[in-house]
């Protein structure tokens, strides 16, 4: 929400607080974090931190996140205890008639 005001324009205050918060976390670590520590550590998303970041000109001084730390979950730690992939598999192909993997 951005208000024109002549010369200058007048930012949403949550987003400033937001960047000021980010901006004093990784300052206190000499920007040696990323996004992904940043907003567990202060309870916002992702891809809020990423937005301000990008639009304050900070991302180049984070450290680069990998995929697996955006999506730390892999295909073995979604199966049911117990259950094999064939297991799997059969069930799904009971239930649906068709393959999966």
């Amino acid at each position: 929400m951005n208000f024109e005001t002549g010369p200058r324009k007048i930012r949403d205050p949550r987003v400033e607080a937001s960047a000021y918060r980010i901006w004093g976390w990784a300052r206190d670590r000499e920007w040696r974090t990323n996004v992904v520590e940043i907003a567990e550590a202060l309870d916002l998303t992702v891809a809020s931190v990423r937005r301000i970041c990008a639009l304050r000109g900070w991302l180049h001084r984070l450290s680069s996140v990998s995929r697996a730390e955006y999506f730390p979950m892999r295909r073995s730690d979604l199966q049911l205890e117990g259950l094999t992939g064939s297991t799997v598999g059969a069930m799904v192909r009971e239930i649906t008639g068709s393959e999966v993997w």
